[in-house]
């Protein structure tokens, strides 16, 4: 018995057709929420396109399709991205034209492979769209690729800076503590 389709989602079976070799094409879907469970078992899938689609977010596990080396995610209504996303390790291109993100995680900066990055038509802080360029060709979407990645490691770097100083801070703050509990014995 065929099972009927959920608004939003997509069935296994319908899936399955949408796979051809190292491809995956979920475009123009009218999906809300990707069947991440069923796209795992796709092991040898290198290029998604998940574009013009309703999605709002894209799921912490799909970081796990490690084998990706381009993902197109243009035109949904993604509002951020999971940390997790430096876990694609191979990604080359990455394409977030037309969505709705202000800031980028700093997963990002572990995006060595990266050489391709569309985030026109978004919503970004000023410091990342000034980082980020315009984009309207490929070598500008290389340079965008390249001063993006370049800007998230210095922004994770200066996260682990602040993350450093703040628990010499409680730990200063708690040895100070204790010989002022020592001297009041």
């Amino acid at each position: 018995m065929a099972s009927k389709k959920k608004s939003g989602t997509m069935s296994k079976q319908e899936l399955k057709g949408r796979v051809d070799k190292a491809e995956m094409d979920l475009s123009l879907s009218e999906l809300t929420t990707l069947p991440v469970r069923d796209m795992l078992t796709y092991s040898r899938v290198t290029k998604l396109d998940i574009s013009c689609n309703k999605l709002t977010e894209i799921p912490e596990e799909l970081c796990d399709m490690r084998q990706l080396l381009i993902l197109d995610a243009s035109k949904n209504a993604l509002s951020f991205l999971p940390q997790a996303i430096g876990r694609l390790e191979k990604l080359r291109q990455l394409d977030l034209f037309s969505n709705r993100l202000s800031s980028l995680p700093l997963g990002f900066a572990e995006l060595r492979h990266l050489n391709w990055l569309d985030l026109k038509s978004n919503m970004l802080d000023s410091d990342l769209a000034k980082a980020a360029g315009t984009c309207v060709d490929a070598r500008e979407c290389q340079e965008c690729a390249e001063n993006i990645v370049a800007f998230m490691r210095s922004k994770a770097s200066q996260a682990q800076r602040v993350h450093q100083e703040n628990l010499l801070r409680q730990r200063s703050m708690l040895f100070c503590g204790l010989v002022l509990f020592l001297f009041l014995l």
